[in-house]
């Protein structure tokens, strides 16, 4: 189960009642901010973070790979199964 069914969806829209046109526009505004911003100690920690728990500067997932294993995706040593 996606992140978003079970918890962003529940809390935001279901439960604190926000619209989730609003809540898309605060999203993207954010990610905006975050682009213009890769600097900034937090951004550089939040990045991190998402490397980390989703595997992205794993060279293997690059869409340039042409050899066997690119049809496989590695695990991610984060994830819940692995």
């Amino acid at each position: 189960m996606s992140i978003y069914r079970s918890i962003i969806s529940p809390i935001f829209i279901s439960g604190l009642k926000f619209d989730p046109e609003w809540l898309h526009q605060i999203s993207m505004t954010s990610l905006g901010w975050l682009e213009q911003h890769p600097r900034n100690p937090v951004v550089q920690s939040l990045q991190h973070q998402l490397q980390q728990s989703y595997c992205l500067g794993d060279d293997r997932l690059s869409p340039e790979t042409s050899s066997p294993e690119a049809a496989t995706p590695p695990p991610c040593p984060n994830s819940l199964g692995g």
